[in-house]
């Protein structure tokens, strides 16, 4: 195993790593130690001091320079340190210590050091680690900093964990963010453009610029995202013989505590595609982002819960991708407590759209509030402004729509079928 492999298995908390590195180096590094110490027992202590503070910023290492030499950095500086001697804590039978001898075995001090190394990761997120992406980058680098960057989201998703960040640089970037990492409550995995805005991420059909799926505790800033390619604009889609399948621009399903922050999208492609799509996501926040291009529905909601809009411009430009219903700029399909607020809707085509619709099709909705918003249409004909419908025996209940400004659209539709405002 090479240096650079050990470092990043070290990253990781990979055992076998953790354990290769101590039996390396334990013994350089306590030398250091006894040049110091004043006695054996002593040295001991400072060399347990030292792996513990080695294995929990050794992801701060910028492989620039002596790993060995970083190390020996570390050992000196917790030489200097006034602390009270780890070993000289910790409870053992008598009979576990070697007779005649006060110091612990090399493999005890190792399991020792794993242990407190895992114990502060789980207390306070000590590992928590920032990457760097570019489009020029290597994956075979560190991608600790800018001058060392990876070159592709796949790989930084095999490295990367709950509380990291990942960096991306400015440029454009032709593959598929696929985040297949979680987070936690408390240690969110965060994924943003390093400039908002100049950091774009590029595809076409068949692939989504962003995918997220079963994750959880995860925040996307800043970033451009593109889609283009085929499309099906057959009513029903794929009656003609085409078979396009639907690719959202940004495609998140079933996930849960999701945040996008100052992202714009820009295109769908397939068949029955969204410009934003969220399907069977719970507890999520959209904010500050701006949605535009072609797609059956720019936002759609799809079996969602307890998810905030706010702030945000969507704009259907067309073509419509087909599946059989109007288009639309807001979709609440199935969805229930979402919160849609200060958001501008436009559709500057001459095609007719609906604007909001909050709609319950294969089961009931309620609890959703599209409060403060302005729709700007310019064609009137067939169109509903707000709009609010259930059928099949499904209803609408305890929905709320108050301060929305509805500009040259046809007003406000609904309550056609089982609706209640």
């Amino acid at each position: 195993m090479t240096e650079f492999e050990l470092i990043k298995g070290c990253i990781k908390q990979q055992a076998n790593c953790q354990r290769m590195l101590y039996e390396q180096y334990s013994g350089k590094l306590m030398a250091v130690c006894l040049r110091y110490a004043k006695d054996s027992m002593e040295a001991e202590d400072m060399l347990q001091d030292a792996f513990v503070r080695i294995f929990n910023y050794i992801n701060q290492f910028k492989f620039e320079g002596s790993f060995e030499g970083w190390m020996r950095r570390i050992t000196v500086n917790v030489t200097g340190i006034r602390r009270t001697p780890l070993t000289r804590t910790i409870s053992m039978p008598f009979s576990c210590v070697p007779k005649g001898k006060n110091i612990l075995s090399p493999h005890t001090v190792f399991l020792i050091l794993t242990a407190l190394s895992l114990l502060l990761v789980t207390a306070g997120g000590a590992n928590a680690a920032t990457y760097y992406v570019s489009p020029g980058g290597s994956d075979s680098v560190a991608g600790t900093s800018p001058g060392a960057a990876w070159g592709t989201f796949a790989h930084a998703m095999t490295v990367i964990q709950a509380g990291d960040t990942l960096l991306l640089e400015d440029g454009t970037y032709n593959q598929s963010l696929n985040i297949t990492v979680s987070g936690t409550s408390s240690a969110y995995v965060t994924v943003k453009a390093l400039n908002d805005g100049q950091a774009i991420v590029s595809t076409s059909y068949p692939a989504s610029p962003l995918a997220i799926r079963h994750q959880s505790y995860i925040e996307v800033d800043g970033i451009n995202f593109r889609n283009s390619g085929q499309y099906d604009s057959n009513v029903y889609c794929a009656t003609d013989g085409l078979g396009y399948t639907d690719t959202d621009g940004l495609s998140i399903y079933y996930d849960d505590h999701i945040i996008l922050r100052r992202d714009t999208s820009n295109g769908s492609s397939g068949c029955n595609s969204a410009v934003i799509s969220l399907c069977a996501d719970t507890n999520s926040l959209v904010e500050d982002c701006a949605a535009s291009g072609q797609g059956r529905v720019v936002f759609d909601m799809l079996g969602s819960q307890n998810v905030t809009v706010r702030r945000s411009w969507l704009n259907w430009t067309g073509p419509d991708t087909g599946g059989g219903d109007v288009p639309s700029i807001l979709q609440i399909y199935d969805s229930s407590n979402i919160l849609f607020e200060n958001n501008i809707g436009s559709n500057l085509t001459t095609t007719s759209t609906d604007v909001f619709s909050i709609f319950g099709h294969y089961g009931s909705v309620s609890g959703n509030k599209v409060i403060g918003n302005i729709i700007y249409v310019l064609n009137t004909t067939g169109i509903g402004g707000l709009r609010d419908d259930a059928v099949s025996g499904n209803t609408s209940t305890g929905e709320f729509f108050t301060n929305n400004v509805v500009i040259q659209a046809g007003g406000y539709g609904g309550d056609e079928q089982g609706a209640n405002y």
